[in-house]
């Protein structure tokens, strides 16, 4: 809903993403000192699939290009259906499969420039930096917390719906 300078949106939105490597911190009681000894390879795919609520702040002219900034908050379900294995230090082989989901909070920043098509709607790129609050997944006696983090560029087709009062008529 487009209030002048302030706009605000509901969003419904799915990401999906491969999972090819996880950085562990810790295994066993085992701290993980150099993180390139703590990369296991991994074979899957997470997806989210969020509800949010933005506000952006539009600045520039409404009838030609202009940009915004804006941020959002809101939940999401985060599924991640991959299997882990490599070598730990001190501990042999390790191989961890998870096929689970949780929710968090999760927030965003947006960015973006748009160009007048016509009197309520716009044409332009955002940019989305994505963030959950921690999650945790467990599949048997191992778990694996983290977050969700994910940078978008998208193509988007703005439609809003309030609009500028018309002009009063001449006297």
């Amino acid at each position: 809903y487009d209030f002048g300078m302030v706009r605000a949106e509901g969003e419904l939105a799915y990401k999906r993403a491969g999972v090819n490597e996880v950085v562990l911190g810790d295994i066993g009681g085992l701290a993980c000192n150099d993180p390139s000894d703590c990369i296991l390879d991994a074979d899957g795919d997470g997806s989210v699939l969020s509800a949010m609520a933005n506000l952006l702040l539009d600045f520039g002219d409404d009838e030609g290009l202009s940009g915004y900034l804006g941020a959002g908050v809101g939940m999401a379900r985060v599924s991640i259906d991959a299997d882990f294995s490599g070598t730990f230090p001190t501990i042999p082989t390790t191989n961890f499969e998870f096929d689970d989901d949780d929710s968090a909070v999760a927030w965003q920043l947006i960015a973006g420039i748009r160009m007048a098509v016509s009197e309520n709607i716009d044409a332009g790129v955002k940019y989305r930096f994505f963030n959950t609050r921690e999650l945790e997944f467990s599949d048997g006696p191992e778990s694996l917390k983290g977050h969700w983090r994910s940078h978008s560029l998208l193509a988007s087709l703005i439609f809003n719906f309030g609009a500028a009062a018309p002009p009063p008529p001449p006297p």
